[in-house]
């Protein structure tokens, strides 16, 4: 701990480093001292620091009633769990950070007997599912960067920096891609103050700055963005299946290559036009869902929470079923997962932390649900993961 290269460190990095989380949820004096001082020892970091503690601090556990029986019964559960583990210090400290990020609550249902799998998105000459590292590629240029996330600032002048580092200025015209693999995320202020998060498996394509007319860019995958407003210069965010057009809001759209999901947008506030492949256009209100597949669309009315937190390395659920928290952990990590029919209908409510190792998750959602998550790697190269009821 002591030995780290806090420097460069964003929040993003605070949030994925385990001796930070520890300290956050379950410190003792050594980590407690430490961090402590933090500020004063790296004062370069502090605003990183704090959003960093302010994240960890927004997640909470779900309020919900039990009757008295219950509440007996949810203790003596916990102290059986407790005495069990209070022998192995590290598996107790991962539950406790299972339990403040992620409270889930399992209830088992009749449900059909097939198997369900969930498939990757297919890929594309993009390519994001074959890169292990994010990748800004200018013209012939292909700058790699190494770290779990990246947050990268676009100048008008063409100045493009990567975590604070500058590098080669690229031609205010020019289209640069910016590819984000599985596991991983990034984010982007593009030359006008807009300000894109980019999900796991996508391709984002932007020009390193805007000119005088309409601000296009489009995107492979998923994307939040912030537009900035400005009247004269309208934003599109333009996918295979439909344009979005802007003048200033927040709103995330899903445009992943996969016939087996609908493209979507989701507006968390202001007003967004969409216009489909046949030229048909949809006006969007806050807390509107547009989904697109096979041609037909439907509109309606969601919480934008449950959509967009991703950008902030959660997942967010309500009452929904395992089913659901399965299909966007195989959508994230682009993999497949099969999932037992004695486990689909798990009732889950609560917030998934997202690691960038797809094992740690998994350790995260069995410790918290009766299942075994199990990852099976194929002859072709590629990863499986079975989903099955806990038999012990």
């Amino acid at each position: 701990m002591d030995n780290k290269e806090y420097k460069e460190y964003t929040a993003a990095d605070f949030l994925n480093d385990p001796d930070f989380l520890l300290w956050c949820l379950d410190p003792d004096k050594r980590e407690d001292l430490f961090w402590s001082e933090f500020p004063a020892n790296h004062p370069e970091t502090f605003a990183e620091f704090r959003k960093a503690i302010q994240t960890v601090g927004s997640v909470r556990l779900n309020n919900f009633t039990l009757e008295e029986g219950e509440k007996a019964e949810l203790y003596d559960s916990i102290m059986s769990d407790y005495r069990a583990l209070c022998s192995r210090r590290r598996l107790l400290r991962r539950r406790l950070f299972a339990l403040a990020a992620a409270a889930v609550v399992a209830a088992g249902v009749v449900v059909p007997a097939l198997l369900g799998v969930f498939r990757p998105p297919t890929e594309t000459d993009a390519s994001p599912a074959r890169a292990s590292e994010i990748r800004l590629i200018s013209g012939r240029q292909s700058e790699h960067i190494a770290s779990e996330s990246a947050s990268i600032e676009c100048a008008p002048s063409g100045e493009v920096r990567i975590n604070g580092r500058k590098i080669a200025s690229a031609k205010p015209a020019r289209m640069n891609r910016l590819v984000v693999p599985e596991g991983k995320r990034a984010d982007i202020t593009l030359s006008d103050g807009s300000r894109v998060w980019i999900n796991s498996g996508s391709v984002f394509t932007f020009p390193a700055a805007f000119g005088e007319g309409e601000r296009r860019v489009s995107i492979e995958g998923e994307l939040y963005i912030d537009v900035t407003p400005d009247p004269e210069r309208p934003f599109i965010v333009h996918n295979a299946l439909f344009d979005t057009r802007v003048l200033g809001t927040s709103f995330d759209v899903n445009a992943y290559c996969d016939s087996n999901r609908p493209a979507s947008v989701v507006l968390v506030h202001g007003a967004v036009e969409i216009t489909t492949g046949d030229g048909e256009q949809v006006q969007l209100e806050s807390n509107d869902m547009f989904s697109l597949k096979a041609g037909n669309y439907t509109v309606v009315k969601v919480d934008p929470s449950q959509y967009v937190s991703w950008k902030d390395g959660l997942f967010t659920f309500s009452s929904g079923t395992l089913e659901r928290v399965i299909a966007q952990i195989a959508a994230y990590y682009r993999v497949e997962i099969v999932c037992d029919p004695d486990v689909r209908e798990l009732c889950c409510s609560g917030k998934l932390v997202l690691f960038d190792d797809l094992s740690d998750t998994l350790d995260v959602l069995s410790d918290i649900l009766p299942i075994n998550c199990r990852i099976e790697q194929r002859p072709d190269g590629t990863r499986a993961v079975c989903v099955t009821a806990r038999t012990n």
